[in-house]
């Protein structure tokens, strides 16, 4: 390899895969293995396993939340917007097709909503 970030691996040597933090290829004779994957060295162990504390450190700073919304009103919120757009789908369907049973309902539910 040329580039100067990758580490060269000699071609004689076939790569048992790839290491989880540069995507270089990992040999036997380079395989370093942590909790988190296989690595090409020590110096990419550490860098990962730093990594991967910063990210946890700050999934709990976070307290859980998207958007500043608890991860439970949001998913609440989701399912609140799905049902909307499966209503309002309903009711498209109810008014250009004439549906024995749901045209009618349609059409009282929008002269209730004045639309």
């Amino acid at each position: 390899m040329t580039d100067l970030n990758k580490k060269a691996v000699s071609s004689a040597v076939d790569a048992i895969g790839r290491c989880k933090q540069c995507g270089s290829p990992v040999t036997p004779f380079n395989k370093v293995v942590g909790p988190t994957g296989m690595f090409c060295g020590d110096e990419c162990k550490a860098n990962h396993e730093a990594f991967t504390q910063r990210a946890g450190s700050l999934e709990r700073k976070t307290g859980g939340t998207l958007f500043g919304i608890p991860r439970a009103l949001g998913k609440i919120l989701g399912q609140l917007i799905v049902l909307a757009i499966i209503v309002v789908a309903i009711g498209v369907v109810g008014t250009i097709f004439e549906i024995p049973m749901l045209t009618p309902f349609v059409e009282s539910v929008r002269a209730r909503f004045g639309i």
